[in-house]
């Protein structure tokens, strides 16, 4: 899953699993989980706060660890590795499709400013594009990413737009990348999706 922030990477990602019936793999969700006793966790946290990237040595072995996993031996759903040529240097994935769902940067910025977690169950909502009487409601706080925060989100963009674009048009090349427009409702989203994979043969449940 490749996409700018905001444009429904971990939502899609999520209903694909569920299509699919494999696991979503997502790098940010793995390291913003470590232990607090891990030893790199103080260091971590402060990258991703200020909207830096993470060193890629040591994101690709925490995913290597959880693509090894049982759940995972038929396949995988990744999301947020690949965002620097050299990020393939030390994990290139084998890949069957890059699904990119693109987002005008003006978008990706007003779906961030309204963008709230949940600390209990990781759910993202937004309370400006989503109607309350949607939300499902549990015991939970929900409260926004530090990173977040403007400046740590242009920083995140500036590197899409460059780097990642610069790996993503590698695919492209390959004839690996299905491209869905981001707009619209998840359903809608997802509806693009599954039309596009239905093409490709693939069977979903």
């Amino acid at each position: 899953m490749m996409g700018p922030q905001a444009c429904g990477k971990g939502t899609q990602g999520r209903m694909l699993s569920a299509a699919l019936g494999i696991p979503l793999v997502t790098n940010g969700e793995l390291l913003r989980n470590l232990s607090d006793t891990h030893p790199y966790k103080k260091l971590i946290s402060s990258q991703m706060n200020k909207g830096e990237l993470v060193d890629q040595k040591f994101v690709a072995q925490i995913i290597k660890d959880r693509i090894s996993k049982p759940d995972c031996a038929n396949g995988y759903i990744l999301d947020g590795w690949m965002r620097k040529d050299i990020d393939l240097d030390y994990f290139y994935p084998p890949l069957d499709y890059v699904i990119l769902i693109t987002l005008p940067r003006e978008e990706s910025l007003k779906r961030i400013s309204g963008r709230r977690v949940c600390d209990l169950d990781g759910k993202t909502v937004n309370i400006l594009t989503q109607d309350p009487e949607e939300f499902e409601y549990c015991d939970g706080h929900l409260s926004q990413r530090p990173d977040d925060n403007e400046n740590a989100v242009n920083r995140r963009l500036d590197i899409f737009y460059t780097d990642t674009m610069h790996v993503i048009n590698q695919f492209k090349a390959k004839n690996k990348v299905i491209e869905v427009s981001g707009l619209g409702t998840p359903e809608e989203v997802f509806s693009r999706i599954e039309e596009q994979l239905v093409k490709k043969g693939v069977p979903l449940q």
